[in-house]
């Protein structure tokens, strides 16, 4: 059976196979576009206009392996030429449509060579838009309950997500740059100190999904990132702390497969509006970061 398909062309005859590990990199969820804003500067964080949410094209980069005579050259012929090529994941049953941009490393052996390619998504919400979710039942027993990780009151469990157990890194947020006076006859500055208001800052949380098979694996990341990434303003629950945040982008995708199971782990990062204590609402910018025990 074919691995992988362009225009629907395997690709082995051209004497090439693309790595287990590039399939990762095929799950990286878009970053979204800046939003409009205002910052002002006499108010902590900013003014966010979310209610139409916009997400850069994909750059990601894939890696193959080419045996002894392969024919490289037709391989790259294929890619390099007009249009967007058409890809067939057919393992993980995934298809894109991409475009060919460069290829940053090669490494030549004895028995073969490996080479990375770095392809643009131009339509990266294509999959997303198109994948049509259905209801699981029971599915969310292969992961722990975990009820102070919440997104907009469900529990992370309940999309089939994990959070991975790990510390919490606070960091101190960053101040805005208030009124400051310079001049050219005086040594230093002259800077109000007595407004200090806090930039926006970032949540970072580190998760997992576990499934049975690539479809309910694929129906999960769906479900969960289409609900996160949507417009307005996200309620996020952790062990200490509500937050008021909106998606930002996702990193580290890796894939890991076994004979019954396939999980993917990601970390998620949020722009962070507010956050909760029990004594009230405080505007600070940190960084909330779960690595792995």
């Amino acid at each position: 059976m074919s691995q992988v398909t362009i225009n629907g062309i395997d690709i082995a005859i051209f004497g090439v196979i693309l790595t287990k590990d590039s399939y990762s990199n095929l799950f990286a969820y878009p970053t979204r576009k800046e939003p409009l804003s205002n910052k002002w500067q006499d108010e902590d964080g900013a003014d966010v206009d979310l209610s139409d949410p916009v997400f850069e094209a994909r750059t990601f980069k894939l890696s193959f392996y080419s045996y002894p005579n392969a024919n490289l050259y037709g391989f790259f012929e294929l890619l390099m030429s007009e249009g967007y090529k058409t890809f067939q994941f057919v393992s993980i049953d995934l298809q894109m449509k991409l475009r060919y941009k460069s290829e940053p490393s090669r490494n030549l052996y004895t028995g073969g060579d490996t080479f990375e390619l770095q392809f643009i998504d131009d339509f990266p919400m294509s999959f997303f838009q198109s994948f049509e979710t259905f209801e699981e039942t029971g599915v969310n027993r292969m992961l722990p309950k975990q009820p102070n990780f919440k997104i907009d009151g469900l529990e992370f469990s309940e999309y089939g997500i994990g959070i991975i157990k790990g510390s919490n890194d606070y960091k101190n947020p960053a101040l805005k740059d208030q009124l400051t006076l310079i001049y050219e006859t005086v040594s230093g500055q002259t800077y109000n100190v007595g407004t200090v208001k806090k930039e926006s800052g970032n949540i970072v949380i580190k998760c997992w999904i576990l499934a049975s098979n690539i479809q309910s694996l694929k129906n999960k990341y769906v479900l969960f990132f289409n609900k996160i990434a949507s417009e307005s303003e996200r309620i996020l629950d952790t062990d200490n702390h509500e937050y008021t945040c909106y998606y930002k982008s996702a990193s580290d995708f890796k894939l890991y497969r076994d004979s019954e199971t396939i999980a993917l782990t990601f970390s998620l990062n949020f722009v962070e509006v507010s956050r909760k204590k029990k004594e009230g609402i405080e505007f600070w910018a940190i960084e909330y970061d779960f690595v792995v025990s």
